[in-house]
């Protein structure tokens, strides 16, 4: 991802029940912006930042960097009028380059994608360290700096990660274009054992054209 110096934070809030509900289907959630400031750019840690996760526990995001290797929370202010910068968490993982994109929460440990050129991704624990890696053979083919960028985690059943990758892999078609979109994989795979779900997702085109224009997934 590219650099990152204004944050907007999104609450998702129930909607109210619809008019006609089918077979007591329950009502789809609603997306809310409650935030959106700039982030102090004389701060070294608040560029850069890629992945967000809300920390429901601790109240605040934990926001991933893609060019150091360190997790920083963002504490909000009263009405989440503004955010303040708590201190950094450096993640220790045994990879040679760095290009953080993902973060989730599970439990005690948080779920990262620490590289989105390899096909893996890391589970540490709340202070960075103890890495243990997940492999996505599912993910082999990846494109450079194109492959895995987005990620959540559910603790239902058992615990279950979900991952996508940013543009097509090189055997699942051509990246997008003003004319076409590009096919991804959404996957769902058990931290504990193997993936059991896979989807093919296909994305918009292109919105412009242009060398910095791509309409892929992103984080």
């Amino acid at each position: 991802m590219r650099r990152r110096d204004l944050l907007c934070a999104v609450a998702v809030a129930a909607c109210g029940p619809a008019a006609a509900p089918v077979h007591d289907a329950v009502p789809a959630p609603r997306a809310e912006i409650i935030s959106c400031v700039d982030l102090p750019r004389k701060e070294a840690r608040s560029h850069n930042l890629s992945g967000l996760a809300w920390d429901d526990a601790q109240h605040q995001l934990l926001a991933i960097s893609d060019r150091d290797r360190w997790i920083t929370p963002l504490v909000p202010e009263a009405g989440f009028a503004g955010w303040q910068l708590g201190t950094s968490i450096n993640v220790e993982v045994n990879i040679e380059l760095w290009d953080g994109e993902a973060i989730a929460l599970a439990g005690d440990r948080l779920i990262i994608v620490a590289n989105e050129t390899q096909p893996a991704i890391f589970s540490v624990d709340r202070t960075g360290h103890g890495a243990q890696r997940v492999e996505l053979p599912e993910f082999r083919g990846i494109r450079d700096n194109l492959g895995l960028e987005g990620l959540s985690y559910t603790a239902a059943d058992g615990g279950y990660v979900f991952v996508v990758n940013e543009q097509a892999m090189e055997g699942d078609g051509p990246l997008s274009s003003p004319s076409h979109g590009t096919v991804v994989r959404i996957l769902r795979h058990s931290l504990d054992g193997k993936p059991d779900f896979a989807a093919a997702y296909l994305t918009d085109p292109i919105f412009a054209d242009g060398p910095k224009a791509d309409n892929g997934v992103r984080s």
